[in-house]
């Protein structure tokens, strides 16, 4: 479960990281081709809100990317221990009655 928590981590970051880049790049971009008449284009920039909202948004994508397959696979394996382990004692419960296991209620 951590391994799937922490890969869901790493490939969150990544791809915020990415996403400040790009948009950091397109900014510059915006405000080189921008027309003149844009009121105030060289103040804009991405600052610190910007920062923690991806941040924000990261955790939140990498906590549900990452805890819903890590908790499937609990589950699935929880469940599947109990089936065996049930079945291995209506075996036994079987071989130690032998044909009159059916009978009894």
């Amino acid at each position: 479960m951590r391994q799937l928590l922490a890969e869901s981590l790493v490939l969150a970051a990544l791809g915020g990281i990415l996403g400040i880049l790009v948009a950091q790049s397109l900014l510059k971009v915006v405000i080189a081709t921008g027309p003149a008449s844009l009121v105030r284009s060289q103040t804009i920039s991405t600052g610190f809100a910007a920062l923690l909202f991806t941040a924000a948004v990261v955790l939140f994508a990498a906590a549900l990317s990452g805890v819903a397959p890590a908790w499937r696979g609990v589950l699935s394996a929880e469940i599947g221990n109990s089936l065996r382990a049930a079945g291995r004692t209506l075996q036994r419960a079987r071989i130690a009655l032998g044909p009159r296991w059916c009978w009894r209620r």
